[in-house]
C-alpha cells in the first residue's frame, strides 16, 4: 500500500484493488480471459468479505462477553471482599469474648491465690 498526499489530506491508494481494475479492463478489451472466470472471482471475493464481517460480528460478541464477565469478576470480587471484612470483624468480636473470658479467669486466679 501507498500513500500518496494531496495538499493537507493523505490519500490511501490500494495498489492491488487498481491492479485489479486494470486487469478488469484488459479482460473486457479482450483479452481472452472468460467472464465466468470474473464472475466466479467477483463471488469468492463476495463469500471472503461475508466471512469476515461474520468474523468482526464474532468479535465483537466475544468482546461484550468478556466485558460482561469482567463486570461479573468485580461484583464477585467486592463480594468476597465484604465477606472478608464481615468475618474480619466478626473474629475481632469473638477475640474481645476471649480476651474478656481469659481476664476473668485470670482475676479469679489471683483471687484463690
Amino acid at each position: 500500500m501507498e500513500y500518496n498526499v494531496v495538499g493537507d489530506a493523505s490519500i490511501m491508494v490500494n495498489e492491488d484493488n487498481r491492479g485489479r481494475e486494470e486487469i478488469r479492463h484488459g479482460a473486457s478489451k479482450g483479452c481472452g480471459k472468460s467472464k465466468d472466470m470474473w464472475g466466479s472471482f467477483d463471488k469468492t471475493i463476495s463469500e471472503v468479505e461475508n466471512s469476515l464481517d461474520m468474523l468482526h460480528d464474532r468479535v465483537e460478541y466475544v468482546h461484550q462477553q468478556v466485558g460482561v464477565m469482567t463486570s461479573d469478576n468485580e461484583v464477585m470480587q467486592d463480594n468476597v471482599k465484604g465477606a472478608i471484612n464481615k468475618l474480619g470483624g466478626d473474629l475481632r468480636l469473638e477475640m474481645c469474648g476471649l480476651q474478656e473470658m481469659l481476664l476473668g479467669e485470670v482475676a479469679k486466679l489471683h483471687e484463690q491465690v
